[in-house]
């Protein structure tokens, strides 16, 4: 073997494995002792060879010996990760059907009972934009003693009605919560004149929900099936994320979000001035079109293609021994990519 191929080989094994050889102990000295020990000129290199150098013979002779075992190591190495790989695939879509208790410990943690609630509301909402970002958000701040009358004879005094909200509360204030996946909103339209419909004339504002749920929507369906969340607020400067003009009561407005439909209710029977919004579903969520209809998940071999409900969305739950968004990737060929990027190192 040419002496320049013995210095590329020798600097190849300890550059090349991935495994941390430093931490090694199975022989005498390191491998960065070793390679120190090697790494010469060639001509020296052939003075050191034709001398018959003991220690430097011993060094050589150890270093290509002990190649096997590290690649062993690595391999063991590579199994570990494909294995953790696989691990970490089902957190991921675990974490993407139930988030539900991960978003209740942010909004904990994010909560300053100091701060003005309109910016808290949208510091939460731009927050969770940003890290659950498959949702729309409505988010609302307020003091919990305010919306926690329940009696026939003071629940007139709630500044605020919610349904479909998450509700977290930090000491005097709450912070509720609603998402719904995103989408398109071509259906929007219809099902803004069938709320419309349901209020011919303006309703008290504690009875909004109620009215929703006993209205009917497209193809004689339950209104109620139709939208995610409702917010009935008793001032257009009540607190929460959206934006001001969200707030108006004309729906026409080209800054509306055309999942959000804002209606005007009665405040205490008597006076106006009450708003409520209504959150209204993607036509993805309502239609709940199999999303797996054309997904190939590598047959029933590899794997099976499964339906995240929160998101509606399809990914492939692989078999033991593949991973891959399609389980297009088995633990043989896993091994040997593994391999051939070692050697190109």
């Amino acid at each position: 073997m040419p002496v320049s191929d013995l210095l590329q080989f020798a600097a190849g094994v300890v550059v090349g494995t991935s495994v941390d050889l430093q931490k090694r102990n199975q022989i005498s000295k390191t491998p960065t002792e070793l390679h120190t020990n090697l790494v010469f000129s060639p001509d020296k290199l052939h003075i050191l060879l034709t001398t018959q150098q003991p220690s430097f013979i011993n060094d050589f002779k150890t270093l290509l010996t002990d190649h096997a075992p590290w690649v062993d190591k690595a391999e063991n190495l590579a199994q570990m990760t494909f294995e953790i790989m696989s691990v970490l695939s089902e957190i991921h879509r675990f974490c993407i059907e139930t988030p539900e208790k991960y978003i209740t410990k942010d909004v904990i943690d994010l909560i300053d009972e100091a701060q003005d609630r309109q910016q808290l509301a949208k510091d939460i909402k731009s927050f969770l934009e940003r890290t659950y970002s498959r949702y729309n958000w409505i988010v609302v701040a307020f003091i919990t003693r305010h919306s926690k009358y329940s009696s026939f004879y003071n629940r007139f005094l709630n500044r605020h009605y919610l349904e479909g909200f998450t509700e977290v509360t930090k000491g005097e204030v709450s912070v509720a919560v609603a998402k719904q996946m995103k989408g398109k909103y071509d259906m929007a339209e219809q099902i803004r004149k069938d709320i419309e419909s349901c209020f011919s004339k303006k309703t008290g504002c504690d009875k909004v929900i109620k009215s929703l749920h006993k209205c009917k929507g497209v193809d004689g369906r339950p209104l109620s099936g139709y939208y995610t969340a409702v917010h009935v607020y008793l001032s257009k400067s009540h607190d929460s994320a959206e934006a001001e003009q969200d707030e108006f009561i004309d729906t026409e407005g080209s800054s509306t979000p055309p999942y959000i439909y804002t209606g005007e209710c009665i405040k205490k029977e008597i006076a106006t001035g009450g708003h409520f919004r209504v959150m209204i579903r993607s036509d993805e969520d309502l239609k709940r079109e199999d999303p797996c209809k054309d997904v190939n998940c590598g047959g029933t071999e590899k794997g099976k293609c499964v339906t995240l409900q929160n998101v509606q969305k399809a990914v492939c739950q692989c078999n033991k021994g593949y991973i891959g968004s399609t389980c297009g990737i088995s633990l043989k060929e896993f091994m040997k990519a593994i391999s051939k990027g070692m050697l190109k190192v």
